[in-house]
């Protein structure tokens, strides 16, 4: 009797909100509540320095509410990341049905996501999900600490797109950013508008719901996912560095094509019996013309 009525204790208990998950060392700490996780999960990424309408933990994972499950996760500065927080940004990029990246400044959005902040977080959420294989749709929400112009959001856009596709070159599969993702970019400058974004999250999340665990399950599952891959501990490189292997990929299609048109051309009067006129002078003048685009 006693033993029932301690259990049952137990599970009546309420998680304060803003309880660690995560201590510094990496390790979990799981001592909460049975929570499902039938109603997807949230995770919360904030950026430290930043104020913030969305979150007020500064912990590495922290538990911020029950129904549905929302997790606070620090995410990336530009003076660099730990492993243990890349490990936690991991385990909430494998876990989460929705993904609010909180603290995107106006400035952030104007100067471009390059060499930002952000990009770093980004990258360390999308690694996770294309090296382990989450192939279940994610929501990602971006939330601007200001007005943004349409022309402004469709650059954002683009560069979060980009991003993915360098991080997705690191690996052999062919993942596609629209397969994993849909964005939503949100004005968030006061409390109505976070938790109107909260809103959207928590709808995205149950949408996005996978196969019905408790959230301690959940997060054991995938932090021993991540520590297996080893993916936490690789630096994040810096953004401009994982661009640039989207830039070279796209350079290469481009002038690829330039020059596979006109040797089809060849092929077809050889094939024909015919000669090539000029064959000499016109293949190095096209090996330089591609060369010297290439190089610029």
């Amino acid at each position: 009797m006693i033993r029932s009525a301690f259990l049952l204790l137990s599970f009546a208990v309420s998680v304060d909100a803003g309880s660690q998950l995560m201590d510094s060392a990496g390790g979990l700490r799981l001592n909460i509540p049975s929570i499902s996780t039938g109603e997807g999960v949230v995770s919360v990424i904030s950026s430290p320095g930043t104020s913030s309408f969305l979150s007020t933990s500064d912990d590495v994972l922290s538990l911020d509410s029950e129904s549905p499950p929302s997790l606070i996760c620090r995410g990336a500065t530009l003076s660099g990341t730990s492993s243990v927080e890349r490990s936690a940004l991991a385990t909430c990029s494998v876990v989460s049905g929705a993904i609010v990246v909180d603290g995107i400044t106006e400035g952030d959005v104007e100067a471009g996501w390059r060499n930002s902040r952000h990009a770093r977080t980004l990258t360390a959420l999308f690694r996770a999900r294309i090296a382990l294989e989450s192939d279940a749709k994610q929501t990602l929400i971006l939330c601007i600490k200001g007005e943004i112009e349409k022309s402004a959001e469709s650059g954002l856009r683009s560069e979060v797109k980009a991003l993915f596709d360098a991080t997705a070159a690191e690996s052999e599969g062919k993942a596609s950013f629209s397969d994993y993702y849909d964005v939503k970019v949100l004005s968030v400058t006061d409390g109505s508008e976070a938790e109107e974004a909260m809103q959207l999250a928590r709808e995205a999340a149950a949408e996005n719901a996978g196969s019905e665990t408790t959230l301690a399950a959940a997060l054991e599952q995938a932090n021993e996912r991540v520590r297996a891959s080893g993916i936490a501990s690789v630096a994040l490189d810096p953004p401009h560095v994982a661009q640039a292997f989207v830039a070279v990929g796209n350079a290469y299609s481009k002038y690829a094509r330039t020059a596979r048109a006109k040797i089809v051309s060849w092929k077809n009067r050889v094939a024909r019996g015919l000669w090539v006129e000029g064959f000499s002078n016109d293949a190095e003048t096209l090996r330089k013309r591609v060369l010297g685009s290439f190089d610029s």
